[in-house]
């Protein structure tokens, strides 16, 4: 029987293969076998199946027929043995064969999967249905197959139009937890379906969505990963389809994952609660810039309980409590400064580093100071002007209380304020990636920002690594704007740091070069790391630079060159300035108009052959190949 199989799929085969069509009737023999008692017969008669299926192409009546006879195995109740089970031999067909039969003719076949648990139970069979289902629903999957973007468009929409088939009978089927991995499939396959379904079906995917967070009062570790898994797929898919309606319901039906009772899930439920952060800041960064603040207020006001209690888990939260969920609940934290900004999570939960002493109990809790390390982590896309405004007075206050308690000889207090004051300015780079108020912020009053981070630069040597990667953030998100909104700023936020050059950029030489002084006898690994942050941020900026102004301030950094490695200073140049004036020189070369490069040629040739100091030479060498290239 199984040589006669063969035969037959053979037979047809060849008259696809000679542009001609078999008899449409010629699967209903094979189907008839596929529920034989015999194993080898059953899989002979898959296997011509599925060979005939994949060879039938646009024969509409040979699909059809197989669709009719698949549903009807899904359909068919049966107490055999796993194998034998019709139901078990059309999930295995389907995954062999679903690509070939167009999403639309497939929706009968999904209701039927829906129906399966109703005639099994938590059958394996059940569990291997919706494993297919999740598989074939998967967007990623789709979009990787398709040949261009009109067939992904038609194919995302027969894919929604199957989701929205298949979803109903998925919330209707009902739960129970004897088996973990049938629930697990389950949650994957309604996953799939609902961030297929298209932004106008909100009102359906929130019901969907709300079955899988049913699942987090559950306290089996697999289950309760699936159901993470399942909602972040669900979220992440709102958030690149901007689904903004959707993601608004849904902070509210999150909640209830943070009661009291739900404790044990908080390792899955928080990173959840952060995946649905997430999806709004990548929405977010995709507005125009005049809707992203009127969008931020909107949403957060939505998003406000939830972050609240958020801020609450945390400050009632003790350190056995932490090493569980720490980790994670941080997390989500920073996930809604992502999302909404420091400004507004801030309103929720201040800051109070100065209204507690730090000699009190449990003052990292009721200071927040916990929120400093989160914020740091976290700040992108925001206001610059919400850190002059309210952490530079922060700052300020720090370095005064550390200056009295000084005074008073309490070197361990001081230390701490000091720490403090050091975290705080560890923030303004995050404020510098992707400010939306960079010009505003920058020249605000003649300047005075900029020139205070320049003070900071020349008199704060613990302080600079953090202005030097918020210069370097500045600039590269204006060279490189990573998304809508600073793409939008780009021109202004290059005008500004323009405007900004001629002040600033030879006072970061200034100091870059003081730097090599002051760092002597200092950890070479803690110097170093200092002077490469330096360099990045300078040559970042070099390339925002008017070219001339580069030109005149390399014929500069080359006259304080040649006077420091020919002993010719004027007493603040001297030998040790040369690696930094060479370093400087060297990150300025590769943005040099070309009738700058015959300077560089004339200047640092002859350094290669007659140096004594192997500094200078190193340097030479550095420019030289800097110039060839």
């Amino acid at each position: 029987m199984a040589l006669a199989l063969l035969c037959l799929s053979a037979a047809a085969e060849a008259a696809y293969a000679s542009s001609s069509r078999p008899n449409r009737k010629v699967l209903k023999p094979i189907f008839g076998f596929l529920q034989d008692p015999r194993g080898g017969v059953r899989r002979q008669a898959e296997l011509s199946a599925v060979s005939i299926l994949r060879k039938s192409g646009s024969d509409q009546q040979t699909l059809d027929f197989a669709v009719q006879h698949l549903t009807q195995m899904l359909s068919t109740r049966s107490d055999k043995k796993a194998e034998e089970i019709p139901a078990q031999r059309a999930v295995s067909m389907l995954r062999a064969v679903s690509k070939v039969i167009p999403d639309e003719q497939l929706g009968d076949i999904f209701v039927a999967l829906t129906r399966l648990p109703a005639l099994l139970g938590q059958h394996p069979c059940c569990t291997a249905a919706f494993e297919f289902a999740a598989e074939h629903l998967s967007q990623e999957e789709w979009d990787e197959e398709m040949m261009d973007a009109a067939e992904a468009q038609s194919g995302r929409a027969g894919r929604a139009a199957l989701a929205a088939k298949f979803l109903p009978g998925m919330v209707a089927v009902p739960l129970s937890m004897l088996n973990v991995a049938y629930v697990s499939a389950f949650a994957r396959a309604t996953a799939a379906a609902t961030a297929a379904l298209p932004k106008e079906a909100a009102p359906q995917k929130l019901t969907a969505t709300k079955k899988l967070l049913s699942l987090f009062s559950e306290q089996d570790p697999g289950l309760l990963r699936a159901a993470k898994e399942a909602c972040e797929a669900i979220f992440s898919a709102a958030g690149e389809s901007k689904e903004d309606t959707f993601l608004q319901e849904l902070p509210e039906a999150l909640r209830p994952l943070l009661r009291f009772e739900a404790k044990g899930s908080w390792v899955y439920a928080l990173p959840t609660v952060g995946a649905l952060f997430d999806a709004m800041a990548s929405l977010r960064s995709e507005l125009g810039l005049d809707a992203v603040q009127q969008w931020t207020a909107a949403s957060f006001q939505q998003s406000r309980p939830l972050v609240a209690e958020l801020v609450e888990a945390r400050d009632k939260s003790r350190g056995g409590e932490l090493n569980v969920y720490g980790k994670e609940l941080q997390e989500a934290i920073g996930s809604a400064v992502k999302a909404f900004g420091p400004q507004q999570v801030l309103s929720t939960a201040p800051l109070e580093l100065l209204q507690h002493s730090l000699t009190e109990r449990g003052y990292e809790q009721k200071s927040r100071s916990w929120m400093m390390l989160v914020l740091k982590d976290s700040i992108q896309q925001t206001s610059l002007q919400f850190f002059i405004s309210y952490f530079i007075p922060l700052a300020s206050s720090l370095k005064a209380k550390a200056a009295e308690v000084a005074r008073a000889d309490a070197q361990v207090l001081e230390k701490k304020y000091l720490t403090l004051l050091e975290q705080v300015w560890g923030l303004l780079p995050g404020f510098c990636n992707e400010p939306l108020d960079m010009q505003s912020s920058l020249l605000a009053q003649g300047g005075q920002f900029a020139k205070q981070l320049v003070a900071v630069l020349q008199n704060e040597p613990a302080l600079r690594d953090h202005v030097w990667a918020a210069i370097k953030h500045l600039c590269d998100a204006t060279r490189e704007p990573p998304s809508r909104l600073s793409q939008a700023l780009q021109e202004s936020n290059k005008a500004c740091l323009q405007t900004l050059s001629a002040r600033v950029m030879p006072e970061m030489f200034n100091v870059f070069v003081k730097m090599q002084t002051e760092m002597e006898g200092q950890d070479a690994s803690r110097s170093g790391f200092s002077r490469h942050q330096a360099l990045l941020a300078v040559e970042s900026y070099v390339q925002l630079a008017d070219p001339a102004f580069v030109g005149s301030v390399f014929k500069s950094l080359v006259a304080k060159w040649l006077k420091a490695t020919t002993g010719q200073g004027d007493g603040n140049l001297g030998p040790g300035d040369v690696p930094a004036l060479g370093d400087l020189a060297t990150a300025l070369i590769p943005h040099l108009q070309g009738e700058h490069l015959e300077l560089v040629l004339r200047v640092f040739s002859p350094t290669l052959k007659g140096a004594e100091d192997p500094a200078a030479q190193k340097a030479a060498y550095r420019a030289v190949a800097g110039a060839r290239r």
